[in-house]
C-alpha cells in the first residue's frame, strides 16, 4: 500500500488528489488473488483490463473514476 500511495502522490502532482479511502478501494480491487498484496502481475493485469474497457468505448466517452474503480472489483 505504501508504494502505491507513493505512486499516487507522484501522479497527484499532475492529476486531482485522490482521497485515502479511494486509494484503499483501488488497492483492494487490484488484489486479484485477495492475499493482501498487489504484485506486479496483478498491477499489470488491472491496467490491461482498464485499457481493454477504454478501447471498447466510443471516442469521447469516458467514465468517472468511481465507475472505473467499480469495474475493477
Amino acid at each position: 500500500m505504501e508504494e502505491f500511495s507513493d505512486a499516487c502522490e507522484l501522479l497527484g502532482e499532475h492529476l486531482p488528489q485522490v482521497p485515502p479511502e479511494q486509494l484503499v478501494d483501488i488497492c483492494r480491487s487490484m488484489d486479484i488473488n485477495k492475499d493482501g498484496h498487489v504484485d506486479l502481475n496483478e498491477f499489470l493485469e488491472t491496467f490491461r483490463l482498464v485499457d481493454m474497457d477504454h478501447e471498447d468505448r466510443p471516442d469521447g466517452e469516458d467514465s468517472s473514476p468511481d465507475e472505473e474503480t467499480h469495474r475493477l472489483e
